[in-house]
């Protein structure tokens, strides 16, 4: 925001084996959103929701098995030993894990973490996103040249801004609920915090809006 990174009030704790994942999603969520030029406010909030999607996600899916690595030489092990060194001074096995050996590893029989229903992570992003934006109307925007969209709307380009910014909202979260298949969540609430329509209205009743 003006230049310089602010925080946003919301903090979310990530084990450390998530971080990496976490940046990738970002990443990768950005580079799709490159083609389609959106605006910077649009930006952070696509940034706000990936995050705040993984930091749900941590709780229900499996975590991420380290790579493990020789201490000496920094290469991948294939396999961990147990050793005990005897009476007798030698080095003996009590047991040994072999990662690729398919013939001595069995089969999982764990049952697998079960992926977050759509619909449970649909209300978890809409409450998220109604405490992010409660204020929001009041809230000074740079999109809107530094006015709030209440301020904003007084005027007719003002108010044809207001909706694109929305709209705008409205298409980035439909990017993201296809992509994570799981319905989409509703920004009517700011439509209806402002008393504006999504329509085209005509000039009288624009008039007597902003009367």
């Amino acid at each position: 925001a003006d230049g310089h990174r602010k925080l946003s009030g919301a903090t979310y704790p990530f084990a450390k084996l998530h971080e990496t994942q976490v940046l990738a999603q970002v990443r990768q969520a950005l580079a799709g959103a490159a083609a389609l030029k959106l605006h910077a406010e649009n930006l952070r909030h696509l940034v706000e929701t990936v995050i705040a999607r993984a930091w749900l996600a941590q709780w229900f899916e499996p975590a991420p098995l380290p790579q493990i690595c020789d201490a000496a030489t920094g290469d991948a092990e294939q396999g961990w030993p147990r050793e005990t060194r005897s009476g007798d001074g030698q080095v003996r096995s009590l047991a040994r894990a072999h990662a690729n050996d398919d013939a001595e590893t069995p089969e999982p029989t764990a049952v697998p973490a079960p992926a977050i229903p759509p619909e449970v992570l649909t209300r978890a992003l809409e409450q998220f996103i109604h405490r992010h934006y409660a204020h929001w109307c009041d809230e000074t925007i740079p999109a809107l040249g530094g006015r709030t969209p209440r301020q904003a709307i007084t005027t007719p380009a003002g108010l044809e801004r207001v909706k694109e910014l929305l709209r705008e909202y409205e298409d980035s979260e439909g990017l993201q609920c296809a992509a994570q298949k799981r319905p989409a969540v509703s920004y009517q609430f700011l439509w209806d915090a402002l008393g504006i329509s999504r329509y085209v209205v005509s000039d009288a009743a624009a008039t007597r809006h902003l009367r």
